[in-house]
């Protein structure tokens, strides 16, 4: 099974990535700025991209990263399944 870990750098990212491979699955990582995810096949998709630290005093960073990052890669994008995950209001 083939799984695409986008934030694959981040906090939860990394860790997540390294449980799936220690379980024996396939994982991309894609970089962190990348723009078009067309024509690959993902997978199973997990999106933990997002913004944590100073999200309050940077809203329109948080929704860069939350929002329009994740409509952008989506579109297009051949997929099995995709799982948003987020963990700013963890920090909030």
């Amino acid at each position: 099974m083939k799984f695409t870990v986008l934030g694959s750098t981040g906090f939860i990212g990394r860790r997540l990535v390294l449980h799936l491979q220690n379980h024996g699955f396939e994982v991309e990582t894609p970089p962190r700025d990348v723009e078009d995810l067309r024509g690959k096949n993902l997978g199973h998709v997990i999106y933990a991209i997002g913004l944590t630290a100073n999200f309050r005093r940077q809203p329109l960073a948080a929704i860069e990263a939350h929002v329009n990052v994740l409509n952008k890669l989506i579109e297009g994008a051949d997929f099995e399944s995709w799982l948003y995950l987020s963990s700013t209001r963890v920090y909030g």
